[in-house]
């Protein structure tokens, strides 16, 4: 279930296939570490996708959305005339974004597993896929760059980012724990934040 992340971060963001794209398109180093910068903050802002996923549907619904609609506004960045573009980078960061809803249904999730014994191995394929399924995503997207035009490589990059999240259907149901209502935990949270960064006692 971690693999639409596991593609969009350790794959096309982090993995060198948007570097080595932009390295074809006869893009500098400077302009490429700031795309990939800007497209890893998401993935740098992962507190902030968590508390979303407790509310309005179920965590497999959001796996679900989340990774279907990532893959499919990667494969219209990758439509873009020039990966630089204003248009190009809007889809790949939402994308990126998206990519992160599915990292926080799957820790509420594995979290809400009532097994020790079904958390450790949950854990273990989380650990295990999010680095697989990137890995093998550079090695397959890299491979088909020099063989295939941009538009069908950006669909090879869906397909790898949104097939996957259908297995979110066949996830047990879980019911909707929210107690409180998005408001009341975002101040929760951000009373958190101050008790942990800002106490200088």
């Amino acid at each position: 279930l971690i693999a639409p992340s596991a593609v969009v971060a350790n794959g096309v963001v982090q993995g060198g296939v948007i570097a080595y794209l932009l390295s074809r398109q006869g893009i500098g180093s400077g302009e490429q570490s700031k795309l990939i910068d800007l497209l890893a903050l998401p993935t740098m802002l992962y507190f902030l996708w968590s508390p979303i996923t407790d509310f309005f549907v179920r965590r497999r619904t959001w796996l679900l959305l989340g990774g279907v609609f990532a893959g499919i506004l990667m494969a219209l960045g990758f439509h873009q005339p020039h990966l630089t573009s204003g248009g190009a980078k809007t889809l790949m960061l939402i994308s990126a974004c998206l990519s992160q809803l599915v990292v926080s249904s799957c820790g509420g999730m594995m979290g809400a597993l009532r097994s020790e014994r079904a958390k450790r191995i949950a854990g273990s394929f989380y650990q295990a896929g999010s680095l697989g399924f990137g890995a093998l995503s550079v090695s397959v997207l890299l491979w088909l760059s020099s063989r295939v035009s941009p538009n069908m490589l950006g669909l090879a990059a869906a397909a790898m980012i949104s097939l996957p999240a259908l297995l979110a259907l066949a996830a047990p149901r879980q019911d909707e724990i929210a107690s409180r209502s998005l408001a009341e935990t975002m101040r929760g949270i951000w009373h958190e934040f101050k008790a942990t960064f800002l106490r200088w006692e």
